[in-house]
């Protein structure tokens, strides 16, 4: 039993002439812990099974509490790597200087899919920083539910995104840009799937666990889909996919029986692609809101929409937004600021264009 459970069953025994004292306590009780300075790092303290369970450097187990800030932070010492680190070290809130209020005003907006200046607005915050928070909230969804393995019937199918580069200009001190900027919705230079495209596969099986990946550039191959699939599929089920040879190979070495609909058809027998199908559209109308990803991001954008899609599933309409809250603030992520831009590609952006020089002119 939580503590919520205890203080609920507390309450029922209260009678009507103590009610009106109680609120009066508990508003005043919340007003001040919703703006306390340590507010965010009880509840991390909390979350993070009520004590530090390894230092959050090296991974060592042998560390020590090392008092407390003016604040009532606890602070441990590492006798391995001798680091310091609190409760909120490796986690998207480490070092801010902003509040309980805020950050829990930020998750709200992000996970409701404002765009970033209404999300700047309502939350008090710059663009800028709300778009650092999003990459920080997004890599935390990385990591949501990645040891479920898939089971059963398996649904199989990719989906194509365009290369987008949003974010780069071509310039002296920035040559990466491969060719020059065009607008949006401005199809391939190559008709059909190319190496301009990325290959997405989504992966679904009966109990609703879900793989959304980036596997790598135009039609995948074998190794492609293996990167993707290691220790995600369990033996001995069965995996529905299109006509693709290679899905013959991964089968059989995932030990699992294969289901091919053929070219040009819907279905074969009961089997079907349908759900998958229906996800695909969904994904693809989920990123019209973002009017663009940059391509070495769109794994966490996947992610993200994996996440959401996983709070549909499991977690009741009214439990969802403190999940996701708890989920994001609590866990570990590494993402440092100055990185974000840098971050490298995931695949050969320089592929598609050989021999395009004249596209620079």
């Amino acid at each position: 039993m939580n503590n919520l459970e205890m203080i609920y069953e507390l309450v029922n025994t209260i009678c009507a002439d103590e009610m009106g004292e109680l609120k009066d306590y508990v508003s005043k009780k919340s007003a001040s812990e919703i703006k306390a300075t340590n507010a965010m790092h009880r509840i991390l303290y909390r979350e993070r099974t009520h004590q530090a369970s390894h230092c959050q450097h090296c991974g060592s187990l042998a560390f020590v509490r090392n008092g407390k800030t003016k604040t009532m932070r606890q602070k441990y010492v590492c006798k391995d790597c001798h680091k310091s680190f609190s409760d909120t070290t490796k986690s998207i809130v480490q070092s801010t200087k902003k509040n309980y209020q805020v950050w829990h005003r930020f998750i709200e907006e992000m996970m409701s899919g404002q765009s970033l200046r209404t999300i700047s607005s309502k939350v008090g915050i710059s663009v800028t920083t709300a778009f650092h928070w999003r990459h920080k909230a997004m890599e935390v969804m990385t990591q949501y539910q990645t040891n479920e393995r898939l089971s059963g019937e398996i649904q199989m199918d990719e989906t194509y995104f365009l290369l987008n580069f949003k974010g780069i200009k071509k310039n002296s001190k920035n040559p990466l840009m491969p060719r020059k900027a065009k607008k949006r919705g401005t199809p391939a230079i190559k008709r059909g799937i190319s190496n301009e495209h990325v290959c997405v596969l989504v992966a679904m099986d009966e109990s609703d666990q879900m793989i959304t990946k980036l596997i790598g550039q135009g039609n995948p191959l074998i190794q492609d889909f293996d990167k993707a699939l290691v220790n995600r599929i369990k033996p001995n089920g069965t995996m529905v996919t299109d006509s693709k040879s290679a899905y013959q190979e991964v089968s059989k070495k995932y030990k699992c029986s294969l289901i091919q609909i053929p070219s040009g058809f819907h279905t074969l027998d009961t089997y079907n692609l349908g759900t998958l199908n229906g996800i695909h559209g969904e994904m693809k109308q989920w990123f019209q809101k973002f009017k663009g990803v940059s391509t070495r991001h769109l794994q966490k954008y996947l992610s993200w929409f994996r996440f959401e899609k996983y709070l549909k599933y499991q977690i009741e309409p009214e439990y969802r937004q403190k999940h996701s809250f708890r989920y994001i603030v609590s866990n570990e992520s590494s993402v440092i600021v100055n990185t974000i831009s840098k971050k490298p590609f995931p695949v050969d952006i320089y592929k598609p264009y050989p021999t395009l020089n004249q596209y620079f002119a």
